[in-house]
């Protein structure tokens, strides 16, 4: 009796595994979706090289629900990772190799208005950063989202001297 008691409870036990293992299952098949945020991505865009008119190759990557989606946000953390944190080399990404071109990061707090209209999904930082000529990608699609990888160039003394221009940061000559 004791022992059918037992096998009653062990097997009990297992119907419940059973059942919470197919809901932790199913619950993860969603956040696939999740993937189209910004902040979702974990790939740092990386520092290829640097152009005489003032610009960077970066190798970028991101993330959404279309292969357009993905390609927009690979640009928009491309310039801000310019913005803000500064690009790592692609060789050695420990080593930060080009400092941001916002070094405080008060101003990002204190000017949110403004880098919310220019961060918006068709705001002003899509004109500093384009795809070479030449340059192919391919979005590899995870469950309902798509990944990419792609070198973009931004256009980093351009976008310095419009934010010079709207007085978010201080002129470079002011300093001298």
């Amino acid at each position: 009796m004791v022992c059918y008691f037992f096998c009653y409870i062990w097997a009990m036990s297992n119907k419940f595994i059973y059942i919470v293992l197919t809901i932790l299952l199913l619950s993860g098949c969603g956040s696939a979706g999740r993937l189209s945020t910004r902040s979702d991505v974990p790939l740092v865009p990386l520092y290829k090289g640097l152009s005489q008119d003032g610009s960077y190759l970066v190798l970028a990557s991101g993330a959404g629900g279309t292969p357009e989606a993905a390609l927009g946000n690979a640009k928009y953390l491309a310039v801000r990772q310019v913005l803000f944190n500064g690009l790592s080399s692609a060789s050695d990404a420990s080593v930060l190799t080009m400092r941001p071109i916002v070094s405080d990061p008060a101003v990002e707090r204190n000017n949110a208005a403004y880098f919310a209209s220019f961060f918006a999904p068709r705001g002003g930082y899509s004109e500093y950063v384009s795809i070479p000529s030449g340059e192919t990608f391919l979005p590899i699609r995870e469950g309902s989202a798509y990944k990419v990888k792609v070198h973009l160039i931004i256009y980093k003394d351009k976008l310095r001297k419009r934010l010079e221009t709207d007085g978010i940061i201080k002129s470079l000559s002011d300093g001298m």
